[in-house]
């Protein structure tokens, strides 16, 4: 008898100690594959642009997929949930640009990604802030600085900001979707935007030679007439995850409303909020670059995010692909697809005009020059 309870005692100790050693081991292997989730986030995050954080684009060079590798069997997609990622974004976005931010503490971050990952959280409204336009040069000009309401005054400058809070989370989101879109190949290779930086996107332009006509085109007033729910519904087919749509479309929808609580009507579709704008932008205006292309296949096409580079060659223009029936056709497919626009011209001599980042012009000899503003 004893020695069947030293047997029993045994085999039950075993099978103890088996299980435990299993739900230690799978622990140990969670915790390696949330490390090794943060670091590539992290190496990923910190490879990105080195411009000043105030001009800073949040370049995205590749797509981070974590994996799981079981003996004997294929490889699947780590089952790490899209929340989960965003909260390391998060996450990242503070540690790295933390004065960005002197409002949150560590503890409130932690709240923040706590009621992301419960699916608790909720954006706040948008802020409007009013200055007189003499006072540009002591702020930072914003990039869509024509936000205003039905009873704007000419003197006055408007600007929309999310609360610190939803701007640490927007700047995660748009650094997600940014990743999805360049991951998948959604943008077209003269489609620059947020994934090239923007002294590349300069050389690339000025690399044109014998222009005679360079025309640009101004798509920031797209984000007046884009259709959200159109937007939505387009991106949903990317990233298929209810809950980070649902936060891209309290974003898009969110009220615009002063410090004493007055709600501003604005008449724009995709309000401004740095990066996260430029992302939703940028997707947007993927099916005008198949579009323009497909008209006009054999002129040099080049967009970064909002602005668009067009040049004619001499040949070219001999050819009959006139200025005229180029911005007739611009035109229409501006209606074409619910966008909106400027054209703006520019030949040889003519006087430069502004850019992202700084002044193009065409010189007499038929090459595009770029003066760079200073930072």
């Amino acid at each position: 008898m004893r020695r069947d309870m030293r047997r029993d005692m045994r085999r039950d100790m075993r099978s103890d100690m088996r299980r435990y050693m299993r739900s230690d081991m799978r622990r140990d292997i969670r915790r390696d594959m949330r490390n090794q989730l943060y670091s590539q986030l992290k190496h990923q995050f910190l490879s990105l642009s080195r411009e000043p954080i105030g001009t800073r684009k949040m370049q995205v060079l590749s797509y981070i997929t974590i994996r799981r590798y079981s003996s004997g069997d294929e490889i699947h997609p780590f089952t790490f949930s899209s929340l989960h990622r965003l909260a390391c974004y998060i996450d990242l976005v503070y540690n790295n640009l933390s004065g960005l931010f002197p409002e949150l503490t560590a503890n409130k971050v932690m709240s923040i990604k706590k009621s992301i990952t419960d699916r608790t959280y909720t954006m706040s409204p948008l802020r409007l802030s009013v200055f007189s336009k003499s006072k540009i040069g002591e702020l930072k000009r914003p990039k869509y600085n024509y936000i205003m309401h039905a009873n704007a005054q000419p003197n006055l400058c408007y600007c929309v900001n999310p609360t610190q809070e939803d701007s640490l989370v927007l700047m995660g989101l748009g650094i997600m979707l940014n990743n999805k879109i360049v991951k998948d190949n959604l943008l077209m290779d003269n489609s620059l935007g947020l994934k090239t930086l923007l002294k590349d996107y300069l050389d690339i332009v000025c690399s044109r030679v014998n222009v005679s006509i360079l025309s640009k085109l101004d798509l920031t007033n797209s984000m007046k007439t884009i259709n959200r729910d159109t937007l939505l519904y387009k991106l949903s087919h990317i990233v298929m995850d209810e809950e980070i749509i649902s936060l891209v479309s309290q974003f898009l929808y969110s009220p615009i409303k002063d410090e004493s609580g007055i709600e501003y009507k604005t008449g724009v579709n995709i309000p401004s909020s740095a990066l996260i704008t430029d992302v939703l932008l940028n997707f947007a205006l993927i099916e005008f670059d198949k579009e323009f292309q497909r008209l006009f296949p054999q002129l040099d096409y080049t967009r970064y995010i909002n602005e668009v580079f067009v040049s004619f060659s001499t040949t070219e223009s001999k050819q009959g692909k006139t200025l005229e029936i180029f911005e007739q056709k611009v035109v229409s497919l501006f209606d074409q697809l619910n966008l909106s626009g400027k054209i703006i011209s520019i030949g040889p001599g003519d006087a430069p005009v502004p850019c992202l980042g700084g002044l193009v012009s065409v010189s007499q000899d038929g090459l595009i020059q770029v003066q760079v503003k200073e930072q």
